[in-house]
């Protein structure tokens, strides 16, 4: 969908289109996943408004290679938990540098996950968190697929795990053989 002129006068920027909207119950809050319509570069932004304000406010201050995406939100908490990653103008694909949750009523941003941040099965060495499913409604468990790296190799496992947020404990669910997510 493409954003008209009544979008931009709501704080959404020129430049984008809207996928994505959820709803967070607890802040009564709308957030937009906004992705940019230039094919060169395309850098995801997060959007947020009271269900009853005009305009929309951006979560965080990104830098111009990071895209906030794969936004995620639960019933009980003012949260939103998404991915951040890296873009390179030089290259194809993103990234992944962190998980990170914003509260919708304080608006503090902080990272959640990075690399190194949780302890991995054997034989994996890396993590790279590649698409959020769904915030368990009290806000401490995310159901999410990750791609786990072999120690010392270029192999990749998938898997559709679930990560209780308050033990930073990762269960792989399932692997995801001959698939990408």
């Amino acid at each position: 969908m493409k954003l008209s002129k009544s979008w931009q006068s709501a704080g959404i920027p020129a430049g984008y289109d809207w996928p994505k909207l959820i709803f967070n119950a607890a802040s009564e809050t709308l957030v937009v996943e906004l992705r940019a319509t230039r094919s060169d570069y395309s850098p995801s932004r997060l959007f947020a408004r009271h269900k009853d304000a005009i305009s929309y406010e951006p979560i965080g201050t990104p830098a111009e290679d990071i895209s906030y995406e794969s936004a995620v939100t639960c019933e009980a908490r003012p949260l939103v938990v998404f991915n951040s990653t890296r873009s390179s103008r030089h290259r194809s694909g993103r990234d992944w540098v962190s998980l990170c949750v914003f509260n919708l009523q304080t608006h503090e941003l902080s990272p959640l996950v990075w690399s190194g941040r949780l302890t991995l099965p054997e034989p994996y060495n890396d993590l790279q968190i590649s698409k959020l499913i769904r915030l368990s409604d009290s806000g401490d468990s995310l159901c999410l697929t990750v791609g786990l790296r072999w120690l010392n190799q270029m192999r990749v496992d998938s898997y559709l795990a679930q990560l209780d947020l308050a033990e930073m404990n990762l269960q792989l669910v399932s692997r995801l053989s001959d698939t990408l997510f």
